[in-house]
């Protein structure tokens, strides 16, 4: 199963393919190596993805061989933030080998398995449904996801539902209709209209910025 993550930036964002690779270990040690991280939050990063695993009562390696897990996160020149990633890593190496659509995955595992919300998830839902993607998000992110019309989105709120649910048929998913709840037409009173008519924010810097700053999130 292809795991995909997404890196926000800006209002925009790029999305984050994370392969793994499970192989027998060479020197007879277990090891998990990730490339396509930055050094200074790798380690954490791959200790926090393990704990989740064993607070999950989810085996990390195989109990057939002593294991090397390779994971790899592309583009490699993406400036990524480890810890945001973490619950689609946990997630690639469970699909490993496995049969399943491609899936994005958003939210950051604590060691306990728990998923929290990350930043960004209205982006990343919006690509994953343009291009035909379904979406597993932690509960908090839900509401974001689903302003994205026809975003196909589950929420998981820890390894042990992400472990299931993404394997899930997508008739299972909830597809979003946000448009549902608005009105076809909007219209303004002539007295409204003749007060937004004059209005004039020239001058008004610091709001201007402030809009700004809001609208690239």
């Amino acid at each position: 199963m292809t795991v995909y993550s997404f890196e926000p930036f800006g209002y925009d964002g790029k999305d984050i393919l994370i392969e793994t690779d499970r192989r027998k270990a060479g020197d007879g040690f277990p090891a998990y190596d990730v490339v396509g991280l930055s050094d200074n939050i790798c380690k954490d990063a791959k200790q926090i993805v393990q704990d989740a695993f064993n607070s999950s009562g989810i085996d990390f390696y195989s109990s057939k061989q002593t294991e090397h897990i390779l994971q790899s996160l592309s583009p490699a020149d993406i400036n990524k933030r480890g810890f945001h990633h973490t619950a689609a890593m946990a997630a690639s190496i469970l699909g490993y080998k496995q049969k399943g659509e491609p899936v994005m995955v958003l939210g950051e595992l604590d060691s306990e398995g728990n998923m929290h919300p990350v930043r960004g998830a209205h982006a990343a839902v919006s690509y994953a449904t343009a291009v035909g993607m379904k979406v597993i998000v932690p509960e908090e992110n839900l509401s974001e996801a689903m302003e994205v019309d026809g975003a196909c989105v589950i929420t998981a709120k820890n390894l042990a539902e992400l472990s299931e649910r993404m394997f899930f048929e997508r008739s299972k998913y909830t597809v979003s209709n946000s448009k549902k709840n608005y009105p076809e037409e909007i219209t303004f009173s002539n007295s409204r209209i003749n007060e937004l008519r004059y209005m004039d924010t020239k001058g008004f810097y610091d709001s201007l910025r402030a809009v700004e700053i809001a609208a690239a999130g």
